[in-house]
């Protein structure tokens, strides 16, 4: 505790400015106070100095602790309205210490989070088995394309509007619904799964690591949805088995590639992996590159901070590998990065290239 005073009290040198006799002051009071010596302040301004300094005291050290520390650098909107509306009424230095602690988020944080686990979280875990359920049973009464193109999408939006996570898709004409592509999408959130399922308009197999198999209940449904399960320890089964099933489902399907390999901590782009690119090339399928932004903002990746916000998906016109060769996948790899980065925030746009 002591640590933390002597840290409050650095914070506040140079920002508290020195006590004044108020202008206000009435003339007896005024006379008393300079015979006083001119520079001790009134009772009334004493307590209020020392009971906002307490206050603010309280307040960063509860900043400190905030569980939502994370969120803070996700709304800076809300700094500036904070800042905006206390200033005038509030000493500037209280204003700027709740204008970077992003007061009004934690405070909304904080008051979801019994939704998010008591309301949220069970009826999205009870909705994903439900339709894991329907899905297998569509799949074999009916056929898997039309259970992997109707359930899972209708799961998606739900479980989306659910959280709820308003959502924004920009170049939705650029995916032909009869067209093949390779999907190549940056990946920030396990919600960037409902963006893409659910507002993405193409026949979407997902290229899944095995060990998602295992999963109950999930693991059947993506299987019986046409889902492609690979090894990534071993490449060249992996992309055997893709090339196994763009041929088993034919035309009119986005076989969909996370091409950062794992998801952005920070939401730059991480280095591409290049398996996508050599089956675009080979199979000679033209890619889709597609950019998903603010879905971290709702859950981080590796963490279970659930917090509601805008999901944004930018489709770009689809890139053309008729006449390429494995001489060119570098190229085409620098040419869909550029695509992608430029969807996303001015500041994570600069350092992905």
């Amino acid at each position: 505790m002591t640590e933390i005073f002597e840290r409050w009290n650095d914070c506040l040198k140079g920002v508290i400015p020195e006590a004044r006799s108020s202008s206000r002051v009435i003339p007896e009071a005024r006379s008393e106070t300079r015979e006083a010596g001119g520079s001790i302040m009134t009772f009334g301004h004493k307590l209020m100095r020392s009971l906002i300094q307490s206050a603010s005291f309280l307040f960063w050290f509860w900043v400190q602790a905030a569980p939502a520390r994370g969120h803070y650098n996700c709304v800076c909107h809300h700094r500036q309205i904070i800042s905006h509306l206390l200033k005038p009424h509030l000493s500037p230095w209280i204003a700027c210490t709740m204008k970077q602690a992003g007061f009004l988020h934690t405070l909304l944080y904080c008051l979801y989070q019994p939704y998010a686990w008591l309301i949220f979280l069970p009826v999205a875990v009870l909705l994903t088995l439900l339709f894991s359920l329907l899905t297998i049973i569509a799949s074999i009464l009916i056929n898997s394309s039309f259970a992997g193109s109707t359930f899972p999408v209708i799961w998606a939006r739900m479980v989306a509007r659910l959280i709820p996570m308003a959502i924004t898709v920009n170049g939705a004409g650029h995916a032909d619904p009869k067209q093949s592509y390779v999907v190549v999408c940056n990946h920030q959130s396990q919600f960037d799964i409902l963006l893409i399922y659910g507002w993405l308009k193409l026949n979407l197999k997902w290229v899944m690591k095995k060990e998602l198999r295992k999963i109950p209940g999930l693991g059947l449904g993506c299987e019986k949805a046409g889902h492609i399960f690979v090894d990534r320890a071993n490449p060249r089964a992996a992309q055997a088995a893709v090339v196994e099933a763009l041929q088993r489902l034919g035309n009119g399907v986005g076989i969909l590639f996370f091409v950062e390999g794992t998801r952005s901590l920070d939401g730059r782009l991480l280095p591409f992996k290049k398996g996508a690119y050599r089956l675009a090339i080979e199979q000679q399928i033209p890619l889709l590159p597609v950019t998903v932004s603010g879905t971290r903002n709702v859950l981080p990746a590796k963490t279970l901070r659930f917090f509601p916000g805008r999901g944004t998906m930018t489709i770009h016109p689809a890139i053309e590998t008729a006449g390429l060769g494995l001489k060119d996948l570098d190229n085409l790899m620098k040419q869909s990065r550029s695509a992608i980065a430029s969807a996303l925030p001015k500041e994570f746009y600069l350092n992905c290239h």
